[in-house]
């Protein structure tokens, strides 16, 4: 996920407005913190697709240069899951993802949509406090079968 993700960019665009509000400590920790949560709370879904074939069906190019690719993820006897990966060129010249869209679900915009309230009821630190307890206590991994922050 390092090697190929641009969490910095990911950060930027789930906090959106709020990333304004966010200090430059709070920036580097918030992106290694929503690292660590994605990786908890998906590593069991990234599990499921062992043994599964995935095909890239096509792509095409967004506003500002992204590049949306579409996949399919086929499991034996099952309809096969449209899968989007939203890349952006980072720096380098290297395209990185900077957003995951499984079935019309777009990672970035739910977790904006979760993490608003809580940037509005306690600001930055309330978020960071609110993710360093759901990655200590396993429960970044119990979100991603409730659908919830």
């Amino acid at each position: 996920m390092d090697g190929v993700s641009d969490f910095e960019t990911t950060s930027k665009l789930v906090l959106a407005r709020g990333w304004k509000d966010f200090s430059e400590p709070q920036r580097k920790e918030f992106q290694q913190l929503l690292r660590d949560y994605l990786i908890a709370r998906y590593r069991s879904r990234i599990d499921e697709y062992a043994g599964q074939t995935v095909q890239v069906v096509n792509g095409r190019e967004e506003a500002r240069g992204d590049y949306t690719v579409h996949t399919q993820v086929q499991t034996a006897g099952k309809p096969a899951i449209q899968v989007d990966y939203r890349l952006r060129k980072d720096p380098q010249g290297d395209w990185r993802v900077i957003d995951v869209i499984g079935e019309d679900i777009s990672i970035v915009s739910n977790l904006r949509s979760q993490f608003q309230s809580m940037l509005s009821q306690g600001g930055p630190e309330k978020l960071i406090k609110s993710l360093r307890d759901k990655i200590a206590s396993g429960q970044a991994a119990a979100d991603n079968q409730q659908g919830a922050m």
